[in-house]
């Protein structure tokens, strides 16, 4: 039996498995998007989702060594998906909600005593790509913010669509999350803070919720969703989405964002972007997991989209949740205070986790006559 066979049964055993026989290491490198892009590879590759699964669901633990006294401590390394990452995502949204819950960015309309209109400075955008003109792959390579040296292919479309949005509506700040559906094709959130308020009218869907929906026949031209664009889109989706005068390649949906107003089920629209990138991802808390091989065989829609979501941004490299200066000023979120003093701490390694704890003496059996893997790159 092979050093890693040995391995992959002993954690068969300690119920902490990894999914497949790799011992949780990502192979690819950049090559990968090119054959994505290529159609050499698709996301729909059970070894790639295999692969996936494996690397989130094998924890791998940083080694760090105290200058001062040579002591090691382990902690575990981040990684999409896992409890230190879900942890970092949800520091991040904590602190962004904290500091939108000190401002007021949605009014009443002053003179209008009608309470179906109110003015916000706070919009959320849904985008979607047509699936009869582009892959999942060519779609998720179009969010990546350049090319590659050896393969050219069309990028960066967020940031022209971002230029699209300030042309209309003049200075804003933009957060955004590059999410998937359930079946693997990008549908990005952009959450876009404004400095001049826009009117939107409270509008009941279909399916109970309230959502509000721009109201300002202007901007409702200038972003293509006024009466005749929409009569359009009845007739014939890919015409109208091709018309569009600010996002050609797909769907776009544009909501106001309204204080106490939920999103779906989510109490904001903050929460409601980062709901995939805050949750742990781990057989204890999906048991269903350890029956599962690939993706594909995920009967739940939404961690489907979770897994989705992942694979996307780890196949093409891209951040998930992408927010600058723009947006930090506009939401008053301070930077925080940064501190000169050197660390005493100094990282020596990465090693996967069942290999600290046997360091540590937490595990009472040992592995005779293997070839343990030790990794640089967890």
């Amino acid at each position: 039996m092979s050093a890693e066979e040995t391995v992959y049964e002993y954690n068969k055993l300690r119920k902490y498995r990894f999914k497949g026989k790799k011992g949780g290491e990502w192979k690819y490198g950049e090559e990968l998007i090119a054959d994505l892009v290529l159609g050499k590879k698709t996301m729909q590759d059970e070894e790639l989702q295999k692969e996936l699964l494996d690397w989130i669901l094998t924890d791998n633990k940083n080694v760090f060594r105290d200058k001062r006294t040579d002591q090691l401590i382990y902690a575990l390394a981040s990684k999409r998906g896992n409890a230190a990452y879900a942890a970092k995502k949800g520091e991040i949204l904590n602190e962004i909600i904290e500091a939108v819950s000190k401002n007021e960015f949605d009014e009443p309309v002053e003179g209008l005593r009608d309470t179906r209109f109110r003015h916000t400075k706070v919009l959320l955008i849904t985008l979607t790509f047509s699936r009869s003109r582009y892959t999942a792959e060519e779609a998720w390579s179009m969010l990546r913010s350049n090319s590659l040296d050896e393969l050219d292919f069309d990028h960066g479309v967020l940031n022209k669509f971002g230029a699209n949005i300030s042309s209309i509506f003049g200075p804003n700040g933009k957060l955004t999350c590059k999410e998937a559906d359930s079946k693997g094709y990008p549908a990005p959130h952009v959450i876009v803070i404004l400095d001049k308020p826009v009117l939107v009218k409270r509008h009941n869907d279909k399916d109970g919720t309230i959502s509000w929906r721009l109201a300002n026949d202007h901007i409702l031209k200038r972003v293509g969703k006024d009466d005749a664009s929409r009569k359009m889109s009845r007739t014939d989706v890919e015409a109208s989405t091709l018309a569009n005068p600010i996002w050609t390649h797909g769907i776009m949906d544009i909501k106001g964002v309204v204080k106490n107003d939920r999103i779906g089920r989510f109490s904001n629209g903050f929460t409601y972007v980062f709901k995939y990138l805050v949750k742990t991802i781990s057989i204890k808390k999906y048991p269903e997991l350890e029956s599962k091989d690939t993706i594909s065989d995920i009967d739940n829609k939404s961690m489907r989209t979770m897994m989705f979501t992942h694979l996307g941004n780890k196949c093409f490299r891209t951040r998930d949740i992408v927010f600058g200066k723009a947006f930090k000023d506009r939401i008053g979120l301070l930077p925080k205070e940064s501190t000169v003093s050197e660390s005493p701490w100094e990282r020596i390694k990465t090693i996967p986790a069942w290999l600290a704890e046997m360091i540590q003496g937490t595990i009472i059996r040992t592995i005779k006559d293997a070839d343990l893997p030790i990794s640089d790159n967890g």
